[in-house]
């Protein structure tokens, strides 16, 4: 019989062997103390009845776990939320293109924590979620972390979206208004943010037709609610 108890810390008892190593249904019982493990997600995927070769239950063998530096006797070895196992999806030990590091918290750098980003903690990107193995998850030429400013895996407001290229919906993208693409909005820069970023009455794109931040003639400023300074709004 195997049980996998969460408490205070993840101890995982084996019967059926005793602490020297002998056999039998009245052999006493071996307790490996895993540590905190209040972090990991509620009914965690990758997480199993833990056996002699993965006392942790995490899916990876305890052999292979020594070898390559996760902790065999804690199934979230880098403290992210997300079972090993999840994260080394072969099992094999190696961080493989795809695969998050259970070494490493934030796998990508980007700032946002691995946990953060596969809030399901099944090691797929699914719906919703962010990228933790690509710092730019929509392609928008600004990092996650940027748009996220917070870095919580939420897309709040003053933030751009990391899952939209086009946050404002202007038909500008988020890393052409952020012409530096430094997360912030600079001289000369619209706000990605926003799809009137002057407040005229004009969307960014109406005004700045060809989106190369000059005014050309026959366009108004998307930076300047009154371009041609006659007291009206270029949107009145």
């Amino acid at each position: 019989m195997k049980r996998l108890i969460y408490l205070s810390t993840v101890a995982f008892a084996f019967t059926g062997c005793d602490s020297t190593g002998g056999g039998g249904d009245g052999g006493g019982i071996v307790v490996v103390d895993a540590g905190m493990a209040s972090n990991l997600m509620p009914g965690a995927p990758c997480a199993v009845d833990p056996t002699p070769s993965d006392l942790d239950g995490d899916m990876i063998d305890d052999v292979v776990e020594r070898r390559t530096g996760t902790n065999p006797v804690h199934p979230d070895t880098d403290g992210d939320g997300i079972v090993d196992g999840c994260e080394d999806f072969d099992r094999d030990g190696v961080v493989d293109p795809g695969e998050m590091n259970p070494r490493e918290a934030d796998t990508d750098g980007d700032c946002i924590p691995d946990g953060a980003e596969d809030k399901d903690g099944d090691g797929e990107v699914g719906t919703g979620e962010t990228n933790p193995v690509d710092r730019d998850s929509d392609g928008d030429g600004i990092t996650d972390g940027l748009e996220d400013s917070n870095c919580n895996g939420e897309f709040e407001d003053r933030e751009t979206d990391p899952l939209s290229t086009d946050t404002d919906g202007d038909g500008f993208d988020d890393g052409a208004e952020d012409a530096n693409v430094n997360g912030m909005r600079d001289t000369r820069e619209t706000d990605p943010r926003f799809a009137d970023t002057d407040r005229d009455g004009l969307p960014d794109s109406i005004e700045d037709t060809n989106g190369n931040r000059v005014v050309n003639p026959g366009e108004t400023d998307p930076l300047n609610p009154d371009s041609d300074g006659d007291g009206v709004y270029d949107g009145s």
